[in-house]
């Protein structure tokens, strides 16, 4: 029985090359890309192409970059609309190629392709193509998306997808909020102050322990500033976990490995009324970075010297 892990592989190197090569030639019908969700969902979640159980994270979520959260698999619906760009792309640049030719013979005919209505007589795939012609038009012409005189659709799809994309986290944790929500009976209070409610923001980053525990992880990364609402740290750290800096690298593991360690503490007050103190709970977080810092190092050095 594969894991989670082994499934996803699959669905990325098998599942996914099959239908994305179809995907480049013309537009998939509507009907055809859900059945296509529908099969890789189910082979995921339950490890067959049959039978149905209620997914634990939505498909959309789990199409998002992994700094969001998701697992970074691609919406096949946007890969197959970018795909068909290089379509539009070749007839717009007049591209040395026979179908080119035969469209600006008969179809376009010295017209320009982008302001030109879509001519009579095209098949339902051709139409369908021509329509994603407004998707390069509303990104500038799509000159952004050429490297070395070929259209990329990599780049297309990264510019298409993650614009529409909304830097959320999975919020999947059992905190008390969701546990009352699913008519769990538990008292609503924060398990580490037990003052307000708990939820998400509440507690990793407004509980009272939280506070102090980010406070002197901050301190000693050298970063100066208040702690942030749950939203804004997350979009904090995305842009932290994009630069290769070292300081930067150090934040995100910090990040999470704060969030990891509250979230041990919190579990451990509410099952064995146990909690250690902020200070011995940060300084874990700063040796488990640190740890993991002189890893990158030595794992440098070894490349270099390789």
């Amino acid at each position: 029985m594969l894991s989670y892990a082994g499934r996803l592989q699959l669905i990325k190197s098998v599942l996914f090359g099959v239908q994305l090569y179809w995907c480049q030639i013309f537009m998939m019908p509507k009907k055809v890309m859900k059945e296509i969700k529908r099969l890789c969902r189910s082979f995921l979640w339950i490890g067959t192409d049959v039978g149905s159980r209620k997914a634990r994270v939505a498909w959309e979520n789990l199409c998002l970059p992994k700094t969001c959260g998701g697992w970074n698999l691609k919406d096949v619906t946007t890969w197959n609309k970018v795909a068909v760009l290089k379509h539009c792309w070749a007839l717009s640049m007049k591209q040395d190629g026979l179908w080119v030719k035969w469209m600006h013979t008969y179809y376009i005919q010295q017209r320009d392709f982008w302001s030109m209505p879509i001519p009579n007589g095209l098949t339902w795939s051709m139409r369908k193509i021509w329509h994603q012609r407004n998707i390069l038009l509303q990104a500038g012409g799509g000159s952004q998306f050429v490297v070395a005189g070929k259209f990329r659709i990599h780049k297309a799809y990264k510019h298409l997808h993650h614009n529409g994309v909304q830097l959320t986290v999975q919020n999947r944790l059992a905190t008390k909020d969701r546990l009352i929500k699913w008519n769990v009976h538990v008292v609503s209070t924060c398990g580490l102050c037990n003052q307000q409610d708990e939820d998400l923001s509440r507690l990793f980053f407004s509980c009272k322990y939280s506070t102090e525990v980010w406070e002197i992880v901050l301190q000693n990364l050298g970063i100066q500033r208040c702690i942030l609402q749950w939203q804004k740290e997350v979009s904090w750290e995305v842009k932290k976990s994009r630069s290769s800096r070292k300081s930067d690298v150090s934040c995100a593991m910090e990040f999470i490995e704060t969030v990891y360690g509250i979230w041990l503490q919190r579990n451990s007050q509410i099952f064995s009324s146990k909690v250690e103190s902020p200070l011995v709970v940060a300084n874990k977080i700063l040796f488990c970075v640190g740890c993991r810092n002189y890893l990158l190092f030595v794992l440098f050095l070894s490349l270099a010297n390789a």
